[in-house]
């Protein structure tokens, strides 16, 4: 009994976001290209988004992410430019990279992942590599917006 009272706990303190998880991650996903010109998410500025330790950083650019692909469970928006991926030791940067790739969108509003960054790879397929929750969510109207 108190495995599941415990269990509950973390569930409920992640979900308020009391509990903070390491947004990296590599997954890979199936998806069928859709391109929709009036499916788009809008940045008003480019976003900067840290890891729980503050090595890895990732730089979504502002303007227009332009929906590209779907699948299940996500839209995928590509984005105007490359997203640009840091690495840090202390406060100096110890690696740079640009790849191309965009946002990601959950369809459904119960998204235990809303939103993130992923990585184009082949046309059938996409990495998903930075996880973004609730935080980036509240920050719609205001930072960003969607066109549907």
């Amino acid at each position: 009994m108190r495995n599941i009272l415990v269990s509950i706990l973390i569930i409920l303190l992640a979900g308020c976001g009391a509990l903070a998880l390491n947004p990296i991650t590599n997954e890979v996903r199936n998806v069928q290209l859709k391109q929709d010109g009036s499916k788009s998410v809008t940045l008003f500025d480019s976003m900067v988004w840290y890891d729980l330790n503050q090595s890895n950083g990732i730089l979504f650019p502002a303007g227009q992410y332009i929906l590209e692909a779907e699948d299940d469970d996500y839209y995928y928006f590509k984005a105007p430019t490359s997203l640009e991926f840091r690495t840090f030791q202390g406060r100096q940067t110890t690696d740079s990279r640009v790849e191309e790739g965009g946002l990601f969108l959950g369809k459904s509003t119960l998204s235990l992942v809303p939103a993130g960054a992923y990585l184009s790879t082949t046309e059938g397929s996409k990495i998903l590599v930075w996880k973004l929750g609730g935080d980036f969510m509240s920050m719609q109207g205001k930072k960003w917006e969607k066109s549907y």
